[in-house]
């Protein structure tokens, strides 16, 4: 198990609250550490709240599709010189292709797949 820096003050302070509950610490000692405390918990609050902000980003990105199909007419222009070019396409030339138009790579596929049959 990793211990972080935080993790190791969290128990710090338990070792501390131990020691007040058992009688080992003065309550004056004890109410020196409770700024330390607080500071603590915004830390944790803070980290919680950037992992929350962190798994939101990844989800939105997840919802966010590619086009499936290529309707744009300009795209279309430069897909067809691109054919005339290069008729078998490579999975990495499809791939880079894809990207640039953001389109689906399984959408490009098959529009050169289709474009070779007609």
């Amino acid at each position: 198990m990793y211990f972080f820096p935080k993790n190791i003050i969290f128990f710090k302070f338990l070792i501390e609250i131990f020691r007040f509950e058992s009688q080992q610490l003065s309550s004056n000692n004890m109410k020196r550490l409770v700024p330390l405390l607080r500071r603590w918990i915004e830390d944790v609050e803070t980290d919680a709240q950037m992992v929350q902000s962190k798994t939101n980003l990844a989800v939105e990105e997840k919802r966010k599709r590619k086009r499936k199909e290529i309707n744009d007419p300009e795209t279309i222009s430069i897909l067809n010189k691109q054919f005339k070019t290069n008729k078998n396409p490579t999975n990495d030339q499809i791939t880079v292709m894809a990207r640039s138009f953001d389109i689906d790579k399984e959408a490009l596929r098959i529009w050169f797949q289709n474009k070779r049959n007609l």
